[in-house]
C-alpha cells in the first residue's frame, strides 16, 4: 500500500520510547565471610570424585528465609537476566569439573602451594572449594548474584574448606565492574587457572566470560570451561565461545572432555590458553 512518509520521525520516536532500557549491571561488592549460624541438616552431602563436598539445603527453613524476595522466583526459573543468574543450583558441569581437574592433577598443578584460581559464576562455588582443600595458594569466587555468595557460597565453603578461608576472596557483581573493583583495590588480577562450568548459556554472557578470561588469565595460565555443547532456549553454545576465541588471534580452544550419558544434554570441558 502506498503512503507518506510524514510520520517516519513519530513512529521512531515511538519506537525508540517503547524499547526496553537496558538492564543495569550489578555493582561488585567484596564478601566478609561471616560465620552463618545453623545446624548440620542446613547442608547436603555432596562427594564428588572420592572428596567430601557439601552444598546448603535448599528447603531448610532458614535458607528459604534468607532468600527472601528471590525464593518466588527459586521456585519457577533457573535465569532471569540481570535478576537472577542461576546461582542456587548445582549444575552438572561443575561435577564433571570437579572429576576432570582430579584426573589431571598433576597437569593443572592443583596441589601447588603458588596456584591462583579464579571461579567465575561460581553459584555453590564446588570446584573452587575443592581447589581450596587441595592447597591452592589462592581461590577467587565470583557470581553475579551477591545473595548467592553469602546464602551459599560461603557457607559451602565454611562447611569443609574452613581451615582454607584466609586463602579465599569472595565477589558478586557483574565482572566488568569486579574487573575494576579489583584494580581499583590494587588487587593481583592475574590468575594461574580459571575455572567455570555453565556460563555460556547467552551469546551475551558468552562475550562476557571471554573479556574476563582475557583480563584475568596469565600468558602462561589455562582456563577450563566446562558447558553443555548447546543451550536450547537461550541460544548459547560451544562454538559460539570456539568462534569468538579464534577471532582473537591470540588464543587457542580446545575440547579436552566430552561427555555423552544419553540421558541429557552433551557436555564438554574446553581448555583455553594464549598461543
Amino acid at each position: 500500500m502506498f503512503r507518506f512518509n510524514f510520520d517516519n520521525a513519530a513512529e521512531a520516536a515511538q519506537s525508540a520510547a517503547a524499547a526496553p532500557a537496558p538492564l543495569a549491571k550489578r555493582l561488585a561488592k567484596r564478601h566478609n565471610a561471616q560465620a552463618l549460624e545453623v545446624g548440620d541438616d542446613y547442608f547436603l552431602p555432596v562427594t564428588i570424585a572420592g572428596h567430601a563436598l557439601a552444598i546448603v539445603n535448599q528447603s531448610h527453613p532458614t535458607f528459604i528465609q534468607n532468600t527472601g524476595a528471590l525464593q518466588k522466583l527459586l521456585s519457577t526459573s533457573d535465569l532471569e537476566t540481570g535478576v537472577y543468574e542461576g546461582g542456587f543450583k548445582l549444575w552438572e558441569c561443575s561435577v564433571d569439573l570437579i572429576e576432570y581437574l582430579e584426573a589431571h592433577k598433576e597437569a593443572f598443578g592443583i596441589g601447588t602451594r603458588s596456584l591462583r584460581v579464579m571461579e567465575l559464576g561460581c553459584g555453590h562455588g564446588l570446584p573452587g572449594i575443592y581447589a581450596l582443600q587441595q592447597g591452592a595458594a589462592h581461590v577467587l569466587f565470583s557470581d553475579y548474584n551477591s545473595e548467592v555468595i553469602d546464602l551459599a557460597t560461603i557457607p559451602n565453603a565454611q562447611r569443609v574448606a574452613s581451615a582454607h578461608l584466609n586463602r579465599a576472596t569472595f565477589y558478586s557483581g557483574d565482572w566488568g565492574h569486579m574487573s575494576a573493583a579489583m584494580t581499583a583495590a590494587n588487587e593481583d588480577t592475574e590468575y594461574d587457572l580459571i575455572l567455570t562450568a555453565e556460563t555460556l548459556y547467552t551469546e551475551e554472557v558468552t562475550i562476557a566470560l571471554l573479556e574476563t578470561i582475557k583480563r584475568h588469565l596469565k600468558p602462561s595460565g589455562v582456563a577450563l570451561v566446562a558447558a553443555k555443547t548447546y543451550y536450547f532456549g537461550t541460544g548459547g553454545s560451544v562454538h559460539h565461545l570456539k568462534s569468538l576465541i579464534a577471532a582473537t588471534g591470540t588464543m587457542v580452544a580446545t575440547t579436552v572432555w566430552n561427555g555423552n550419558d544419553c540421558r541429557s544434554n552433551i557436555r564438554e570441558i574446553v581448555q583455553v590458553t594464549y598461543k
